[in-house]
């Protein structure tokens, strides 16, 4: 492979030539051919699932733990104030950090309701140096910027995403000598791409790792909610994320009744999949059990007031990737609640009574 790292090739190039003695990094391997020593699996896995405490667990065998800082707990996820909230993964940057020729996807599970901000972001201290970031714009489109002040990519989605709803987020990064590819994925369709010159970068180069605000800057805080994020790098994703789900169940009910609904997904990879279910109330979300591809789950709610409510349900696999979402409407109406009052159901059950209290009261 060539060499692309010119300034620092040319202090070794003698000895290229005669010793192949040359190195390009502190650790005397070419950082540009360098495998990532991961054969399989999540690079990172972030599921934010804690719940409590100030660390963010990465469930990959690497343990590339975070540190919270300011961001709550919710029963799905972390959510960011956009204010000074954040986690950090600093003490891994080199790890997680990218070379140019590296194939990098990283897939980002999120909800904003009109926020902004960054999502995921590494870089170098030296804002003009390589840096790594996808975000939500101020206008609700969602996308990566990567590179450094001299070249950069930077694509973002035709749609806007901080509309109140989960979506999906994949950044794809296929590398090369050159021209490395960009593509973008929201809720699994491939929404944006371009391929173009890109300048070296190396993993060395990036010494600070950030969910929630710009790595290298206090700025550009996240006003949203995160679920779940994985970082693959030189590893493809294993299999296929599930379909959205088929929601089935009553459109209507009334206040205080137990209504069933049943959840049904299509897993491309047959893998057994579980639901994981927002009412549209304030209760905490919850899951189904694991059933297979194709399979009805099911799961009850009662909801306490009247209202039109929106279930939100997302499928999860049994190797934990995340389909699209899908909605349902149900409606708890109002009249309901006057229809139970004892004294309406009396008129009901004695209309005449009606014509007599009339004449009693001279009406």
């Amino acid at each position: 492979m060539k060499n692309i790292l010119l300034k620092r090739g040319l202090v070794c190039g003698i000895a290229i030539l005669f010793l192949g003695l040359c190195i390009t990094s502190s650790t005397g391997v070419n950082v540009e051919q360098k495998p990532f020593p991961l054969t399989k699996g999540e690079t990172a896995w972030w599921e934010f699932n804690e719940g409590s405490g100030s660390t963010a667990g990465d469930s990959s065998p690497h343990g590339y733990d975070g540190t919270v800082v300011g961001a709550t707990w919710t029963s799905v996820g972390l959510s960011f104030d956009g204010t000074n909230d954040y986690v950090e993964f600093d003490d891994h940057s080199v790890a997680i950090g990218m070379n140019k020729t590296d194939d990098i996807t990283v897939i980002v599970r999120f909800r904003s309701d009109g926020g902004s901000g960054m999502l995921f972001s590494m870089s170098h201290t030296n804002p003009e140096r390589a840096y790594f970031d996808m975000q939500i714009a101020s206008d609700g489109k969602v996308g990566v910027i990567t590179g450094d002040v001299t070249c950069t990519f930077d694509l973002f989605t035709t749609g806007t995403y901080n509309d109140g709803d989960w979506h999906i987020l994949e950044s794809e990064f296929i590398g090369d000598t050159t021209n490395p590819t960009l593509n973008l994925y929201i809720d699994s369709v491939l929404d944006a791409t371009t391929t173009e010159w890109l300048c070296p970068m190396i993993d060395e180069d990036f010494q600070t790792v950030k969910v929630g605000r710009n790595s290298n800057t206090e700025g550009e805080y996240l006003d949203g909610e995160i679920d779940d994020i994985k970082y693959y790098k030189n590893s493809d994703p294993p299999g296929t994320e599930p379909g959205a789900p088929d929601i089935n169940g009553p459109q209507q009910g009334d206040t205080g009744e137990s209504l069933t609904y049943s959840f049904e997904a299509h897993d491309p990879d047959g893998d057994d999949v579980q639901f994981i279910i927002d009412w549209g109330d304030d209760s905490p979300a919850v899951s189904t059990i694991f059933v297979g591809s194709d399979e009805e789950a099911t799961k009850s709610h009662t909801w306490s007031s009247p209202k039109t409510y929106t279930i939100t349900a997302y499928a999860r696999d049994e190797t934990g990737l995340i389909g699209p979402s899908s909605t349902f409407e149900v409606m708890i109406p109002r009249s309901k609640i006057f229809n139970t009052h004892p004294f309406l159901k009396f008129i009901q059950n004695y209309p005449n009574m009606f014509t007599i209290l009339k004449y009693v009261l001279g009406l």
